[in-house]
């Protein structure tokens, strides 16, 4: 097919000859098939169509797949930071540091200056070893960040929204057995700063003590069902529900575990969260928890 003028035969047959060691062959065909394109509209591109298969596998976490299909629509088009930046996703998925660093640098160099605080601040975060080799790779991992951090925080970005730029968190920060109060501190400053909306607070909230009140508990979480977090937390949760010594509020994303679920719907305030921050918020506006439960159970199909 390829030898008929296929541009798309040409793309993957440049991608196998790669992985055969061709190199010359290979790039022979891809720069036969950037020639074949090179007037065509950037989004009917190969390079636009390898890129959203690339983020269709990563999305049904296939990051072999995914990585197939985003290195050659790099390949296809080295000056787009997109493929390279999910690239650089890819390697903090699959806990390859090294290339989630390598391509992060990439899509740096190639993203325009208004975008490029925020990926520095996604890159930041997504290139936390899950792993380390010694106590002293955890020490040079976690002066990294703070420097980086505060280099940041001399120079903060602007960003408009935090969950479709940055949507991500320091997640394996707690892997390293230390004190993270001051760096999670340093870096909610940060965000702070570049997403001001983050540091919205809700008209309901009353901070005053209320004698003889229930000490008022909140849980958020995505993960109280199917996930390992669910299996060790969705009973102690239940149990505080049912020990009625505190007010719960159950603030949740995708499934939860059915017996914790009904537990809530029948004995404290659960809400569904939307992905959204903005409509999150929304839903929660005119919404107060005080000590008599409110029926908010509103998972919805």
């Amino acid at each position: 097919l390829a030898a008929s003028g296929s541009a798309l035969a040409t793309a993957l047959l440049a991608a196998l000859l790669e992985q055969r060691g061709e190199a010359a062959a290979s790039e022979r065909a891809v720069q036969s098939v950037i020639a074949a394109e090179r007037d065509k509209p950037a989004e009917a591109s190969l390079a636009q169509h390898f890129y959203a298969r690339g983020v269709h596998y990563l999305n049904q976490a296939l990051p072999q797949s995914a990585e197939r299909c985003l290195a050659l629509a790099h390949r296809l088009k080295p000056e787009a930071p997109g493929p390279a930046e999910q690239l650089g996703n890819i390697g903090w998925r699959t806990g390859d540091t090294d290339a989630g660093e390598h391509w992060y640098g990439i899509a740096l160099a190639n993203t325009r200056a208004e975008e490029r605080g925020a990926l520095r601040v996604k890159a930041l975060l997504d290139t936390l070893p899950q792993i380390y080799a010694s106590k002293d790779a955890i020490e040079a991992s976690r002066q990294r960040f703070e420097r980086e951090i505060e280099a940041l925080i001399d120079d903060p970005p602007r960003v408009a929204s935090y969950e479709s730029l940055i949507n991500t968190t320091p997640f394996y920060l707690s892997y390293q057995g230390r004190d993270d109060h001051a760096l999670l501190g340093k870096l909610a400053a940060l965000l702070a700063k570049a997403c001001p909306s983050l540091e919205w607070r809700a008209p309901c909230v009353d901070d005053a003590p209320v004698s003889g009140r229930p000490l008022r508990v909140g849980f958020v979480s995505a993960f109280l069902s199917g996930h390992s977090v669910g299996s060790w937390y969705a009973g102690l949760v239940r149990r505080l529900i049912e020990s009625g010594r505190f007010e719960i509020g159950l603030f949740t994303l995708h499934d939860v575990e059915p017996r914790l679920a009904e537990t809530a719907r029948l004995q404290a305030t659960h809400v569904a969260l939307d992905k959204s921050l903005e409509r999150a918020r929304e839903d929660r506006k005119s919404t107060r928890l005080n000590s008599s439960h409110i029926p908010l159970s509103r998972m919805p199909s």
